[in-house]
Formats: structure tokens, sequence, C-alpha cells
């Protein structure tokens, strides 16, 4: 039938058994029979026969969306521009890894906006961001937002990941703890289709990275068990629920790609027992279902027609949300502008838990611009942070760590604040020098202040000795050419440079500090004009 199996599984064995038996009246083959018969299955498999992906619950071909209902009939819906419809012969394969959950068949009628009534979401925009997340999710290539519930005790965050999770892709373990790495969270990523964590307090830095790949793609390669050069790879994208009490979610690649939920408390005169909850639940996941393929066929439908000027980060998940509320409302503004609201406030999130933003910001208050070395941008922020600050494990204690630092605030810097960071420009002059540069970006909103939108040129850009400057495309192996000044000062030096070219070989050589030595004194008590 329909049913995918992986060779070495268990299912795949006790189904071979299970035949065998029915085969010869009862009989049970022996290990070495069974270890023989997989081996010669598997290798037909890689050798003789044609090769087909196998998806876990979600998958695309020909522009239309497959969804594995994963009960026993193996039952799977096909989402199109035209609508749904239940599809006898896909043209993908499902795998069916243990654990995973039946979803019911869906049915017409339902309206999307009544799986409100069982969420806490704070107001509309929220809305318009978890319907948009709900729509990507049936996606099989994302990219993915992660959705992060955030609110105090009590405040339903776990019971909306449970029944958004229900909703999609429901399992024996509805939610997960932290994994204890990436090899644990790519092996979840290979057979689940949306991965939920529960009560997360902090992200360590090699989680936060791995969500980021989870969200946009990406992959882990390990050596295979009980191999000596075998490699194991693991490649997955995924939708990812995320909850906890704190802002746990502080890097700003990773806020990037957040969708921030902020759960109000809910009032006790309100609150409902969970298991009346639930059942009311499960009896609407039929037509929720159906409306949700709804405005994803939507969806479909208008993304060609789709449009979108000056698309944010996640272009195509952006894309894809705006044309599922197009043809649910007619516009997309509202998703827009609860996304760009969304994004401003993760920016926001950064700057404020972010001692060197804090600093950086302080430092930017009364000007427009600031160049200097690393070193020296670090004792500047120094200045900029109390002394019990600065022993802080966030605050950077070496011009390398800082620059790094800078790097990853240089977007957020950029949106919220118009601050525009460059790193590692080249400074013209014998040391090759490289500074970090900090200016401030023209507001180009209405009334907003004029500023440079190109940090000035260095005061020693072209100096009177004659250097090039960082725009002079001069090869450092070629001989420098001399551009004299127009100031009669200028004339005198340049000509001193060119007698003094001339004799190059026999000056001795100058002194490991790199500083040029004083001209020689001639018998008669001058110095010679020149340069040695």
């Amino acid at each position: 039938g329909r049913r995918t199996y992986a060779i070495k599984a268990k299912a795949f064995k006790t189904l071979l058994v299970a035949r065998y038996r029915k085969m010869t009246g009862g009989k049970v083959p022996n290990s070495e029979a069974m270890s023989a018969g997989l081996l010669a299955i598997e290798g037909v498999a890689v050798h003789d026969r044609p090769e087909y992906d196998a998806h876990v619950r979600v998958a695309e071909s020909g522009g239309r969306v497959y969804v594995h209902m994963a009960n026993e009939d193996d039952t799977v819906i096909e989402i199109g521009p035209g609508g749904w419809r239940e599809c006898n012969d896909p043209p993908v394969r499902f795998l069916r890894p243990g654990g995973i959950g039946a979803l019911p068949k869906p049915q017409p009628g339902g309206r999307l906006d009544d799986l409100r009534k069982f969420l806490n979401v704070p107001d509309d925009a929220a809305w318009a961001l978890v319907r948009a997340w709900l729509a990507m999710a049936f996606r099989q290539r994302g990219p993915f937002p992660l959705l992060v519930l955030l609110g105090e005790q009590g405040s339903a965050k776990s019971t909306t990941a449970r029944l958004l999770r229900r909703l999609i892709d429901p399992r024996e373990l509805a939610l997960r703890a932290q994994p204890k790495d990436v090899r644990d969270l790519m092996i979840a990523a290979r057979t689940t289709w949306v991965l939920a964590f529960d009560n997360l307090s902090w992200l360590p830095d090699w989680l936060s990275d791995a969500l980021c790949r989870l969200a946009t793609g990406g992959g882990f390669g390990t050596r295979g068990l009980y191999t000596d050069d075998e490699e194991q790879t693991f490649n997955a994208t995924r939708p990812v629920i995320l909850n906890g009490i704190e802002d746990f979610v502080t890097r700003p690649d990773l806020l990037e790609r957040t969708l921030l939920i902020c759960h109000p408390p809910i009032d006790e005169a309100k609150r409902r027992p969970e298991s009346e909850l639930l059942t009311e639940f499960e009896a609407a996941i039929p037509k929720l279902l159906g409306a949700l393929f709804d405005y994803v066929a939507g969806g479909l439908r208008e993304l060609p027609a789709v449009c979108v000027p000056g698309l944010p980060r996640m272009a195509d998940f952006a894309l894809f949300a705006v044309a599922c509320e197009v043809a649910r409302s007619g516009s997309g503004d509202e998703f827009l502008r609860a996304y760009r609201e969304n994004q401003a406030g993760a920016n926001e999130q950064v700057l404020d838990e972010s001692l060197v933003a804090i600093a950086v910001r302080q430092l930017m208050a009364d000007r427009d611009e600031w160049r200097d070395t690393p070193t020296a941008l670090l004792e500047a922020l120094n200045g900029m942070v109390t002394e019990a600050q600065r022993k802080e494990k966030e605050w950077p204690k070496k011009p390398n760590t800082l620059s790094n630092k800078l790097r990853r605030l240089a977007p957020v810097l950029r949106r919220a604040d118009r601050i525009d960071v460059r790193i590692g420009e080249k400074v013209p002059d014998r040391k090759r020098t490289r500074h970090t540069i900090i200016w401030r970006l023209p507001d180009n909103s209405p009334g907003g202040s004029s500023a440079p939108s190109e940090p000035s040129a260095p005061a020693d850009s072209r100096p009177p000795t004659g250097t090039p400057a960082a725009d002079d495309t001069l090869d450092p192996d070629d001989p420098q050419i001399v551009h004299p000044s127009s100031e009669p000062d200028g004339e005198l030096l340049h000509d001193s440079w060119q007698l003094d070219d001339a004799d190059d070989a026999d000056d001795p050589p100058g002194p490991s500090t790199g500083r040029v030595p004083d001209p020689p004194v001639t018998p008669d008590g001058n110095r010679r004009r020149g340069r040695v």
C-alpha cells in the first residue's frame, strides 16, 4: 500500500515475520535467515529500484501540498489552489515514525476564527501572527519562524503549544524538554514535523544556533555509530514552538526568526478545567482542519500574484502569509503591520538586554560618527558602563570579542536606532591599521533629521607624505606614486622625497618600532634634507 518502512526498523522486521508465519503455517524465521533476508532487500532497494523521498506529515509536489493523516488507512489530503480533497494516489511517500498521532479527516464548513476561543491570544495582531504560523507549518520547505509563547505561570502557554501542535502534528510526546545536544535535536527533527519545547528558561549558544538552522535550513554531520569513516548526516527544516516565563530568546539572529506572543494573565473567573477545554477542542478539530486547509489553499492560489515592497526578514514566510490573508480578507496589511511591530519589539529586546548595545547607544548619543581602532573602541565603551558590569561574563574583555559582538548587533542597531557599524575598515597608513567606524544613518521619515549616510573620510586619508587613500586602487607590491600637494610646503616635501628615493639603498634601516629616524647630522652641524 502507501506505507513506507525503513528496512532496518523494528516495524519492518515484525511485518516480515508476520507474513512469513502466514505463508508457512506459523513458523518463525531464525535470526540468520532474517539478517540475510534484510540484507538482500536492502541491496535490491539501493541498487535495483528507483529512489523516492520519504516525508514526515507534510510534502509538496507540483505546486500542491500533501498532508499525511497517519490514520489506519494512511489517508492523504491534497491541498491545491482550488481547494482540498482526499487523494487516493498521492505522488509522494510518507514515513510513519513511532509515536506519531493520527489526524481526523477534515470537514468543510468551519471557521478558522473559531480556533481563537481555545487560545489565550492577547489581540488581533497576535492572532494574525498565529494564523500565519499555522499556514506556513503546512509548507514543506519553509522557512519557518519560531513561535515563542511567553507569559507568567498559569497563562496557558503550554496549553496553547499543545493545541497548536495537536492541530498540525499530534504525537504521543506532545511537549519536549530542552535537548541535550545537537544530535538529539536533529534526531527528533527527522522523525517529527513540529518540534515543541516546554518551559524553557534559557538557551545555550549551541541550541540557539541549531534552532536558527532548523528555522531556515541546515544540517548536522557526525560519525556513524559502530563505524570508523562513515558520516551520518541530519538535514531538516521544521516548524518549532518554544514556551517559557522569561525572555529566553536573546541572540539577535534567533530573534529575527521569531514570532513573540506574550500571553496575558487569565482572570480567575474565566479559567476553565483543562479536561473540558480539550474535550471541546477534540470535537472541533475536523472543522478547524477544514478551515485551515481552506486558508492554505487560498494562499497557494494568491501567491503568484502577491508583491510586497520592502520585504522583511523571512521573506518567503511573509509572502505566503500575505497571500493567505489576501485570500481570507482581501488585504495582507494587518499581518504585515503585526509582523513589522513584532520584529521591532524583538530588536528593542535585543538592545535592552545587551550591555554592548547599551554602551554603543550612549557613545553615539551626542555624535554622528566615531572611528578608531577596536582597542580604542573597547576603552571608550568601558567608560560607558560600571565596574560591576565590566566584570560580567557578557562584557567583552578583548577587542576581537567586541568586534564579534558588534557584528551580531549591527543589523539590530541599524534597524532600531539607525546606527550603522563597519568593522575592519582599512586606514591608509604604513601600519595597515584597521578601524571600527560607527555612524548614524539619516532619518528618512517625515520630519526626520539629516545625518551622514556614509561615514566621512578620515582626516588623514591623504596625509602630506602622499600616502594613497583607501580608495586608491594600487597593488601593494607596485611602487607608490606620490601625489604632490598644492601647498608650497607640500612641494618642498615632495621634492625631498624624490631626492631621497635615489639613495634609499644607502640609508640605514629604521628602528623596529617603525618610527622614521631623524636625518643624520653633516660635518658642519646641519641636518641633511630628505628622509632616511
